[in-house]
């Protein structure tokens, strides 16, 4: 919307009488037609504090109408008012108002960002506001000393055509109605902009008050004489004055960042971001004497007699940590070191399963325990259930197995426990590559059924094409063993009878799945959105990197032979029990072991909450779930028999796993779909580093992760002093080397 001009007339309550209106009063009904909450504003010649700005009704930032007829009338027309918008939820309207344009700043914060529908208005050049819908991640906050508010609710903000105290009016550029969702990459950045800037000022308090002081005058006391002189940083004595003031923040430890964010509001429209970080990576620790601080001319009328030189604290040191490589990647595998273990009896079936596995493979212990899982799973075939009030819960499992090409042996292992199923069932299971219409129309015929895939990419590519619209939501239901009907716009599918609608329903459905495929390639075919659909928290994820042993290439021996065939009696055994049973069986839970569950599943919800973390909290209401058909496959595959009560030993195993095991690596599953390479690169070298196992030598990580040398430094930087990294020497090389040391949400809880 640019400045309003119209011949529109209205009716404001005078008896009737028609009047033309002028441009504020046409904005003020353009915006209430928009939904925004508008209110009235001083007359910018009315005196007073913020002239032209200051909401004249009392408790206006509580309003949830915009000004009616009679109040436009009123104040826009008889009082000559300005126009202003309360920010927040009411309006769906939070804004970003910048009186003072630093540029390193928005270059940081909008790097990477599609500025082409942004709504922007304006009244003199530098200073402008950015117009958004609401979010309620962006808080409302004045940041002055950054040039920059942040007015979300109880915020205000002036409405063109206003005019200003100057006499310059307010320009909209860009139609308000159409104002965008803000990038979740832009709050982020500005949250961590005002985090640096507070840390600074931390800084700066354990600063002399030479530089303190210096500081407040030039950045933060809009009525010192000194305030925004830039010019003290111009010029060959000022070169001098900010190597000192750099020197004093690092000597009382101020981070990278800190010191980077001092040079862009220092430098303003000549910052330069590479020559800024070359600068830095020479300033020594080295405090300003009194005698150097007397000789400047402006340092010296901050300064107090009696103020003693800086030093850096005994026994300090700012070199990193020295150990030999072996500890140093010890640390990293530390960090990536999530293993499954599960504790049962040995002749429990999952037990005979892995140890007939670990004496023909090495492939990971991870994936042997989850084959065995499936295998439970797929013999239940909708015979067993636990009814509880809230549902009933069938112990039907979606598995995926993440791991490296051939070397991990995820294919093996899904190969061999589909052969168990084949040999038991004389059912033969296909990699089957369908469309939407091809899958209803598979289960229609067979509800109950057994998907296995050992590499599943290309399944979900297909997923994604629009012809199959609506398949993740299909899934949802299936998993959930959930009736289903879905009408298809194909002729083929539509009867002759339009009253006759079996043809369009898969009625209770059973459907397992054994997938597997790499972290990379899963990343590239699953998106967020797909995945929070609840389709992705349904699943159990299994990504084992751990070192793990190998096993040469031998040929069968007796003992594999007669361990197969233990395994197959056992499994055949469970298989007939299950499929004599000729109605539903209900399992029953132990009242000690119901009771427990509560206590875990109460607790993980209080700490979620108090993080506030919504994908936590979808994947914990899931994981309760698969606790309970996990406890159920663990009591069927007890032996001499399958059992179907749910004990308290069973209960606290199953919990202790999806707590230390399933849980976590459903978030990290999450947090890598999250990455944006393209934009953010501090993810970029994260993800570098776990997919290196969590340790990596500093120019094999900068080669992977496709940075500027600049860029990567600051990245480093940041991860350094947000404690998701470490730095480490190696003894020998003196070669530079980083461990991830925290890289997921999971770790807060």
């Amino acid at each position: 919307m640019s400045r309003i001009e119209t011949e529109r007339v209205i009716d404001y309550g005078m008896g009737g009488h028609l009047m033309p209106s002028n441009p504020i009063v046409d904005a003020a009904i353009l915006y209430r037609e928009t939904g925004i909450v508008t209110h009235p504003l001083s007359s910018p010649t009315a005196g007073g504090p913020s002239p032209g700005k200051r909401p004249l009704k009392p408790g206006w930032q509580k309003l949830t109408e915009p000004m009616t007829d009679a109040e436009i009338k009123d104040y826009l027309i008889e009082r000559d008012c300005n126009l202003g918008a309360v920010c927040g939820l009411a309006s769906n309207l939070m804004v970003i108002d910048i009186d003072w344009y630093v540029k390193g700043i928005w270059d940081t914060i909008l790097s990477g960002i599609d500025k082409s529908n942004f709504v922007q208005q304006s009244r003199t050049s530098g200073r402008w506001h950015e117009f958004f819908k609401f979010n309620p991640k962006f808080k409302l906050k004045h940041c002055k000393p950054l040039g920059f508010d942040m007015l979300s609710k109880g915020g205000n903000v002036v409405l063109a055509p206003s005019v200003h105290v100057s006499g310059e009016q307010y320009v909209m550029e860009g139609n308000i109605a159409n104002r965008p969702e803000i990038p979740e990459l832009v709050i982020e950045r500005l949250n961590q902009i005002l985090a640096t800037f507070n840390k600074l000022k931390l800084t700066l308090n354990k600063c002399r008050p030479t530089f303190s002081g210096f500081f407040n005058a030039v950045f933060i006391d809009d009525k010192h004489p000194q305030y925004h002189d830039l010019k003290v940083f111009r010029g060959m004595e000022s070169r001098q004055r900010m190597l000192h003031l750099m020197a004093e923040l690092k000597v009382n430890g101020a981070t990278h960042e800190e010191m980077l964010l001092v040079c862009m509001l220092a430098f303003e429209e000549d910052y330069n971001e590479n020559q800024s970080l070359t600068e830095l990576s020479h300033i020594k620790p080295t405090p300003a004497t009194t005698e150097a601080i007397k000789a400047d001319s402006v340092l010296a009328q901050f300064h107090k007699d009696g103020e003693k030189p800086t030093t850096l604290p005994p026994n300090s040191s700012c070199e990193t940590n020295t150990m030999s490589l072996e500890d140093i990647r010890a640390k990293g595998t530390k960090s990536r070191s999530r293993k499954l273990e599960i504790n049962l009896p040995d002749d429990h079936f999952i037990s005979k399963y892995c140890r007939y596995m670990s004496g023909i493979t090495d492939a990971y212990e991870d994936y042997n325990i989850m084959c065995a899982m499936w295998l439970l799973s797929a013999a239940c075939r909708k015979k067993v259930s636990l009814k509880l009030k809230q549902g009933v819960i069938y112990p039907n499992l979606y598995i995926m197995l993440f791991g490296l090409s051939t070397i991990s042996r995820k294919s093996t292992s899904i190969n061999k426990a589909k052969s168990f199923w084949e040999l038991i069932t004389e059912e033969k299971l296909f990699n089957d590559d369908y469309s939407l219409e091809g899958y209803l129309n598979l289960l229609q015929s067979k509800p109950i059924s057994n998907f296995v895939r050992d590499e599943v990419v290309g399944l979900l590519q297909k997923y994604n094409k629009s012809y199959n619209d609506g398949i993740y939501e299909l899934e949802n239901s299936i998993y959930d063993c959930q009736s289903v009907r879905k009408t298809l716009a194909s002729s083929s599918r539509k009867s002759k009878d339009d009253d006759k609608k079996d043809d369009d329903v898969v009625k209770d459905p059973y459907v397992t799945r054994l997938s597997g495929t790499t972290g990379h390639n899963y990343s590239s075919c699953m998106t967020v959105a797909n995945f929070r659909t609840g389709y992705g928290f349904r699943h159990l994820y299994c990504h084992p990197q751990y070192k793990k042993d190998r096993m040469p290439l031998a040929l069968e021996e007796i003992i594999d032979v007669k361990a197969h065939a233990d395994v197959s009696k056992a499994y055949r055994h469970i298989y007939e029990i299950i499929g004599n049973i000729r109605k539903e069986i209900g399992v029953k839970v132990n009242p000690d072991a119901m009771e427990y569950l509560d206590k875990v599943d109460k607790e993980m919800q209080e700490k979620i909450i108090k993080l506030n973390e919504d994908d936590m909290a979808s994947a914990w209401g899931r994981n309760v779930d698969h606790i309970l058909k996990l406890c159920m496959l663990i009591e069927i595959g007890k032996a001499p028999h399958p059992n179907f009560t749910i004990t308290l030993d069973t209960m606290k195993e199953a919990c202790r796993i999806v707590k230390e095991y399933f849980f976590p690596t459903c978030i990290e599953t999450l947090e890598q779909l999250q990455e944006d390479e393209q934009r953010n690169k501090v993810e970029k070298v994260v993800n570098v580093l776990r997919r290196k196992g969590g340790t990596c030598q500093h120019s094999m990580l900068l080669k992977s992760s496709k940075l500027l040398s600049d860029d990567f430094n600051r990245v480093i930087s940041t991860l350094k002093e947000s404690g998701v990294i470490e730095e480490y020497t190696e003894k020998k090389t003196g070669a530079k080397y980083y461990v991830l040391k925290k890289d997921s949400a999971i770790e807060k809880l």
